[in-house]
């Protein structure tokens, strides 16, 4: 089924205008969607819109764009709530609730759950008082990666110095 000049293809049926949500498309003489962002639109992206959809918490950041408004750092759009929200506690900056991208100081991304989860609450942490930073423990007998040995000491002279670092020279004897 096709449609005379300057008639659009929806559904069965030739229109003079698309309905809403939907864009003539002149080369193909039919209605097609507009991406989600735009209740009215000329194409087929998010930024070919004459409206947003405001209902959505879409807004105008240009004079054919729609997008959720720019949050501050440390913060999400919430669409559902149509406003701002903190990223999650540990998160430095997120793109949703439970979406962390980066995290502060003293947590680790968890890239399964894409949260932050204090590293200090681990076997084999401690919190610098001084940084409020994490740090392995040096001397436990558990290597958590950070440190490069730990032999279960804090003696220097034996492969693993009481720092954590492999010792040079170190002959096993």
């Amino acid at each position: 089924l096709s449609c005379s000049s300057g008639k659009y293809l929806f559904q069965g049926n030739c229109l003079d205008v698309c309905p809403t949500g939907r864009y003539a498309n002149w080369i193909t003489s039919t209605c097609e969607v507009c991406s989600k962002e735009c209740t009215s639109c000329f194409n087929s992206t998010y930024q070919d819109c004459i409206t947003c959809d405001t209902d959505s918490g879409y807004v105008k950041i240009g004079p054919t764009v729609c997008s959720y408004p720019s949050c501050i750092y440390g913060s999400y759009f919430n669409a559902t709530k149509k406003r701002c929200e903190n990223c999650p506690t540990g998160c430095s900056d997120c793109i949703g609730q439970s979406n962390c991208t980066e995290c502060i100081k003293g947590y680790l991304l968890n890239s399964y759950t894409q949260l932050c989860y204090d590293e200090c609450n681990k076997i084999g942490f401690y919190k610098d008082k001084t940084t409020n930073e994490c740090k392995e423990i040096c001397g436990d007998g558990r290597n958590m990666k950070i440190l490069e040995c730990d032999d279960g000491n804090l003696k220097d002279g034996d492969g693993c110095s009481s720092a954590g670092k492999l010792e040079e020279f170190y002959t096993g004897t």
